[in-house]
């Protein structure tokens, strides 16, 4: 049995055709990330004190608590000097501070309640110093023991909401 060459190449397109998947269209909403990163005063000045919150902050309805993570903040050891840990929720956290960031461990058995995961005082040496800090979560678990770390790497960090 011939066929004609005609013939095989249209057998061949339509085949090629049934394999082909749908492309793929981005998402025309992006979730947001479950982090927070909040500093207060939010438009400091040189020589002022500032509070560094990072808070667990999920959208969804009846979210497992995050109850152990690990992260690091960083930020300009130059413009920024860290002083002291404000006062945290409950929890043990380990913090080991290096020029430009803090490696932070913690652990809550029933969960941080308020979502606050760090808590951190520094003095304002330069202006810029503060829209450039970023927290960067590296491992997260909740209270029933399920990964709560995004599958997505940029939601696995977090900046200061840019200023009005």
């Amino acid at each position: 049995m011939t066929r004609s060459p005609r013939a095989t190449v249209a057998v061949a397109t339509m085949l090629l055709a049934a394999c082909v998947d749908e492309p793929v269209r981005p998402s025309s909403t992006v979730s947001p990330t479950p982090l927070e990163l909040r500093v207060e005063p939010a438009q400091p000045r040189a020589g002022d004190t500032v509070l560094v919150r990072v808070r667990w902050v999920s959208q969804a309805r009846g979210a497992t608590r995050v109850a152990s993570f690990g992260g690091q903040l960083l930020f300009d050891p130059t413009a920024l000097i860290r002083i002291t840990p404000a006062q945290q929720s409950p929890g043990i956290r380990a913090v080991n501070a290096e020029a430009g960031r803090l490696r932070v461990a913690a652990v809550a058995l029933g969960g941080f309640p308020d979502g606050e995961l760090l808590a951190e005082r520094f003095v304002v040496r330069q202006t810029k110093g503060v829209g450039i800090l970023r927290f960067v979560l590296l491992e997260a678990t909740g209270t029933d023991f399920s990964r709560q770390l995004p599958a997505d790497p940029t939601q696995r960090q977090a900046q200061p909401r840019a200023r009005p």
